[in-house]
């Protein structure tokens, strides 16, 4: 019985160390590599099966500190057709998405529009958590340094299509988005709610957020919430309004409220919202599963202030208690997942807006 215990112990401390020295000889890369031929195996995501992961970059917190790896998924004819963001501390992913990240798409566009502006600059790439995206401009002479939230500067309009890569090689591959495959020794619960608007920030992200809700009711048997003629910036700007937005901050209270005023002009007593101020996965999934596509709000950022996303979805895996999350954010127009057991501290509130 000894013999057999001692055998026993051997071999734990021997799969013990294997782990350990797996886990130290890991790299972002090879998290990348994994993490991608997993996902592959369903959904959209099918359109990286075969396909290749690209170059690495650094980014960083607004304090100066490491806060994550940027990894692309690149075609074979090096287009860029998704990225991680991976956390530097544990290689763990904390967030993904098809087509290009803020940092190739919009970024590089900002940056050529502003190109007199950054002239003689230092420029450092920052990411200061869920949807804060960020550079650091520095003059190459002095220490002074500012912080820019690029994706919502209203100074400038940018449009860019950082889809058109990856949708251009879902149609070669011929991929059915809605066709969910689990993944070998896995099976996944996944849910997004189609037609949710995916408008570009304007004005301030809580109003933003919320027009996305108003085109999906819009298109979903409500059609007097968009009039003819009306375009999402026209929306916004009633939003704006009705929630008391000054520059770019929207108060918690006051973004529930005037959402509900602008349905109530178009449909009255009809809708109603709920808010969730501690919220858990489960309410993500109550949200979801009923269709009904709400509001993530992120608590106040020295630099970037408080943040408004549209929630749209969840993927889980069996025997998990908790998942990604599936959000519109304001800046573009995909689909991002990110886990939320790490990103539920971060969240200050979650509303909920139903018929």
């Amino acid at each position: 019985m000894r013999k057999v215990l001692s055998l026993l112990l051997m071999l734990m401390l021997i799969f013990s160390s294997m782990a350990y020295a797996e886990h130290l000889t890991s790299t972002p890369i090879d998290k990348a590599i994994s993490f991608k031929d997993k996902t592959s195996q369903k959904g959209k995501f099918k359109v990286w099966k075969d396909e290749k992961i690209g170059s690495k970059r650094e980014l960083y917190n607004s304090e100066g500190k490491l806060s994550a790896y940027l990894v692309t998924v690149e075609s074979r004819d090096d287009k860029i057709i998704g990225y991680m963001l991976i956390e530097p501390r544990n290689n763990e992913v904390i967030e993904y998405a098809l087509g290009q990240s803020p940092y190739d798409d919009y970024l590089d566009k900002y940056l050529e529009i502003n190109k007199n502006k950054f002239k003689d600059k230092d420029i450092q790439l920052i990411y200061d958590g869920p949807s804060r995206y960020g550079i650091e401009i520095k003059d190459k002479n002095k220490k002074d340094k500012e912080i820019i939230a690029f994706t919502t500067d209203s100074s400038v309009e940018i449009r860019v299509d950082s889809n058109k890569d990856v949708n251009m090689l879902m149609e070669q591959k011929n991929i059915n988005t809605d066709d969910i495959v689990t993944p070998m020794g896995y099976t996944t619960y996944s849910k997004i709610i189609s037609g949710v608007g995916n408008n570009i920030w304007y004005r301030a992200c809580g109003p933003t957020a919320g027009s996305n809700i108003v085109y999906y009711w819009d298109g979903k048997g409500y059609p007097n919430l968009v009039l003819s003629g009306e375009t999402a910036e026209d929306i916004i700007d009633e939003l704006y309004v009705d929630m008391g937005s000054i520059n770019q901050a929207t108060l918690p209270t006051n973004y529930k409220l005037g959402l509900k005023a602008y349905f109530d002009r178009h449909y009255n007593g009809v809708f109603n919202n709920k808010p969730y101020t501690s919220p858990t996965y489960a309410d993500v999934k109550y949200e979801v599963d009923r269709n009904c596509p709400g509001t993530i709000l992120y608590m106040g950022h020295p630099h970037y202030g408080e943040h408004y996303v549209t929630l749209v979805g969840y993927e889980y895996e069996y025997g998990e208690s908790s998942g990604y999350y599936v959000i519109h954010d304001t800046w573009d127009i995909k689909d991002i997942y990110r886990p939320w057991a790490s990103d539920v501290s971060d969240i200050e509130q979650m509303i909920g807006f139903y018929k």
